[in-house]
C-alpha cells in the first residue's frame, strides 16, 4: 500500500533527449506502478514532455 504522504515530482528542464531525460520518466512510471503518486514536470513541447505524454504519465506543463 502506498504512503499517502509520499509524493514525487520528476522535474525535467532539459530540452535534449538521452539518459538524463529518460530516467525521470522511467522512475515516475515505476513509482506509479507501485501505487505512489508521481508526476512529471516538463515542457510539453520538449522531448521529455512529449515522451511522458506518449507514455501516459501525469504531466504538469513547466516551461523554461
Amino acid at each position: 500500500m502506498a504512503n499517502p504522504h509520499f509524493r514525487v515530482a520528476q522535474v525535467v528542464t532539459s530540452r535534449g533527449w538521452g539518459g538524463r531525460e529518460r530516467v525521470p520518466l522511467l522512475l515516475a512510471r515505476e513509482l506509479l506502478r507501485l501505487g505512489h503518486p508521481a508526476e512529471v514536470w516538463a515542457d510539453p513541447e520538449a522531448p521529455a514532455g512529449r515522451e511522458a505524454a506518449r507514455m501516459g504519465l501525469p504531466l504538469r506543463p513547466l516551461r523554461f
